[in-house]
């Protein structure tokens, strides 16, 4: 289970917690929930629909660095990353690079917003292009762009 694998390294229950959020909603992607309404169902406990939506109104500085921190802690940190997923859920590109321009560990954050903007989205061949290792194209039915999901050796490797 999530909470085995993550509590060998982390006994904090806000991480446990976490990280369980984090996976159903990799889940709920997967299995065709679309992106916000899989953060809504579930990451209830750490962030409201009422919340991102008066958020989003704000540059993402001024929510992640003022209400949220941009620090590391679980409990700004999540949120932040559901936050910047919320906001950018049809957009993987401009949802990263927002992740990156608010600063902070934003790595960490990144890594949530990524897998999840990733998941729902695919991932645009700019991203890929220079990898030694690239995914295969292989569409998925529930995804709109139908970008790479598998990794393989690029041919010249």
């Amino acid at each position: 289970t999530v909470q085995r694998h993550v509590g060998l390294t982390h006994r904090s229950s806000e991480v446990l917690d976490a990280a369980t959020a984090f996976a159903r909603i990799l889940l709920s992607v997967e299995s065709g929930l679309p992106l916000r309404e899989a953060i809504l169902r579930q990451g209830t406990h750490w962030i409201s629909e009422k919340k991102v939506i008066r958020w989003s109104q704000e540059p993402d500085t001024v929510i992640i660095g003022n209400v949220l921190s941009c620090a590391c802690y679980i409990q700004d940190a999540f949120p932040a990353a559901l936050f910047l997923c919320w906001k950018y859920a049809e957009d993987f590109r401009s949802g990263i690079i927002a992740n990156a321009h608010v600063g902070g560990d934003n790595c960490h954050r990144g890594a949530v917003v990524g897998a999840l903007l990733g998941l729902a989205n695919g991932v645009g061949h700019e991203f890929l292009e220079k990898l030694k290792v690239r995914p295969q194209e292989q569409p998925q039915a529930h995804r709109s762009q139908g970008h790479a999901t598998h990794a393989t050796p690029h041919a010249s490797d």
